[in-house]
């Protein structure tokens, strides 16, 4: 979970664990980049306004980086416009999402992602 709001980052990364996922919080752009360098997730929850490097700039190097092997990004984000939501397609992301989200929506969306991820390998 990428988010500059700390706060929101580690609800939305305790709320996975709490439903048997592993998650992480990490609060800019940079810092998304590194985890993911350490170890490559399954899926990145990614906000869109963060200063210094927005989610769609993270999304974008994410896909340069590492192609077929780029995690599933997903926005999750306040910014919910039209223009958004095509943003996030044009940069790779596979899904958008308008915070706040309920938690049953995002656990039942990561299931089908994964499970769809897992299936192109």
């Amino acid at each position: 979970m990428v988010d500059d709001n700390k706060d929101a980052a580690d609800t939305v990364a305790f709320m996975l664990e709490l439903s048997g996922w592993d998650a992480t919080a990490v609060y800019s752009g940079q810092d998304a980049l590194d985890a993911v360098a350490w170890s490559i997730p399954d899926v990145v929850l990614l906000d869109i306004g963060m200063p210094g490097m927005s989610g769609f700039s993270v999304a974008a190097r994410l896909h340069n980086l590492y192609g077929s092997r780029c995690p599933v990004l997903i926005a999750l984000t306040a910014w919910s416009d039209e223009r958004t939501k095509i943003c996030c397609g044009e940069v790779g992301m596979a899904q958008h999402l308008a915070k706040p989200v309920e938690m049953d929506v995002l656990l039942r969306i990561l299931g089908q992602l994964v499970q769809l991820k897992e299936v192109e390998k």
